[in-house]
């Protein structure tokens, strides 16, 4: 049972930084030096609900197995889980808070001119939030490969 809680513990935190790794290196610099703006845009806004469903699967099994190796080792992992929830509640917080004011706030930008006060005022709000949710995905990613690290500490001995 303990090598069933730490398969899951490696499946999901692999699926997660590596979904994060894709998507924010790979996937949106391509898709915007491929596709015109407002396509690319369009198109990254239709995958950011499942991208931050991945994280919320992967974050949740992440914590459960933590807990279930835990209880079968008899160790209580502090620094994990307070790192695990951390991440989870900042992917949380990114998908379901800022995403949906960021997507908000996009709608409103078409409705005005881009140099008008409400349009700069629109993009300075946009900015604002989208590097917000950059710094949150950014922690989860550097919380990851911390979580990675420790296992590679782990297997080393």
């Amino acid at each position: 049972m303990l090598f069933l809680s730490q398969w899951f513990y490696l499946l999901s935190l692999s699926i997660w930084v590596g979904s994060i790794f894709f998507f924010s290196f790979i996937t949106t610099p391509t898709v915007f030096q491929e596709l015109p703006k407002e396509i690319a845009s369009q198109f990254l806004a239709a995958l950011f609900p499942r991208y931050y469903l991945v994280g919320y699967i992967a974050g949740s099994i992440l914590l459960i197995s933590t807990f279930a190796e835990s209880i079968l080792s008899r160790q209580f992992p502090w620094v994990r889980i307070i790192l695990i929830l951390l991440m989870l509640g900042s992917s949380i917080y990114a998908g379901t808070v800022l995403r949906p004011k960021i997507h908000d706030l996009k709608i409103q930008m078409k409705t005005v001119e881009e140099d008008s006060e409400p349009g700069i005022r629109f993009k300075k709000q946009f900015d604002s939030l989208h590097r917000q949710s950059v710094i949150f995905n950014l922690l989860v990613l550097v919380g990851g490969l911390f979580l990675i690290g420790i296992v590679a500490i782990r297997l080393k001995s």
